[in-house]
Parts: structure tokens; sequence; C-alpha cells
């Protein structure tokens, strides 16, 4: 079989062609025929510059005025899951997403400067992410799940093993 990646349709407000916001407000940038597809943060126009503040910018969606029977009856209408397996576009993971809230270099700043305000963000985003994780298996019933993230290069993790625990396990 096929996998057939979609993305719910609740959670994209579609801007223009190549161009979108996700749920948390972080504009992307992003076409077929360049970085292999992939939306990448729009360059200078990220969400959060102080993570000590991140309890008053970053804003988790309420999600409990959808109609989760109805989105999803909508959003796999378009697929033929005889032919396909059906995988939702996963939430970003918890290091890409601090890196799509504050660009790489503040992101990077903050697992060294402030790992327990890192730590406190990604528990509450987890929370989050777990409550949509529910939704979505319930009315969608995917074949798989998955958390995509960019933690290191071919060569080497972007941090240490011990900042990465420090600042995202708990």
């Amino acid at each position: 079989s096929n996998f057939q990646e979609f993305k719910c349709s609740a959670f994209v407000d579609i801007k223009a062609p190549g161009y979108h916001k996700d749920e948390f407000g972080v504009e992307y940038q992003g076409k077929e025929d360049i970085f292999g597809g992939a939306p990448i943060p729009m360059p200078g126009k990220y969400v959060l510059h102080d993570i000590t503040k991140w309890r008053d910018i970053v804003k988790i969606p309420d999600w409990s005025d959808v109609d989760w029977e109805q989105v999803a009856k909508e959003d796999l209408a378009k697929y033929d899951r005889s032919k396909m397996l059906i995988m939702p576009d996963s939430v970003t993971g918890f290091f890409h997403g601090l890196i799509n809230f504050m660009g790489f270099t503040e992101g990077l700043l903050a697992c060294y400067e402030y790992p327990e305000e890192v730590k406190d963000m990604m528990e509450t985003i987890c929370d989050y992410q777990i409550g949509v994780a529910k939704n979505i298996i319930k009315y969608y019933k995917p074949d798989c799940l998955w958390l995509p993230d960019d933690i290191c290069t071919a060569r080497a993790p972007f941090v240490s093993p011990e900042m990465f625990g420090n600042a995202f396990v708990s």
C-alpha cells in the first residue's frame, strides 16, 4: 500500500500558494520545488523572542468547538483507504518546534540559558499534542502517527545529550 499523508484541515490557515500559518501562528514558506517540499518558518518572522515570556505569547489552541467528526469526514473523503494507508501530517517535534518559534540561534540560546523555561513550554505543548492525537485517533482512525523532529545533522546532534535532557525530557 501507499502512504497518504494529509494535514487536518482544522490546523491550517492557508495564506497563499506555498505559504501557511500553523495553529500557533508560526508563518511558514515552502513549495514542492524548494526545501524538498518541507515548509520552513518565514525568515525573521518568529513569534517568540524571549523564552521567559512564552506563557504570554504562545497561545495553546482551544479545539473544543471543532466538530472533529465532521472535519475528519470531509478530510478523509478525498482518500481511498482500501488503496492506501493514512498518516496525518504531524505537529512538529519538540526541538524543531522551539526552533520554529524562536529561530535557530535564539532557540539554542534558550536551551542553554533557560532550560527549565524550555521544558515548561514543551510540557505544555506536549499536553496539547496528546489532546490532538486523541481526537485524530478517534475520528480519523489513522494507520499510523508520527512526531518528526530534526535534532541533529548527519555528523552530530545540535545540542549535547545532557542539554537535550535538561530542556526537553521530564
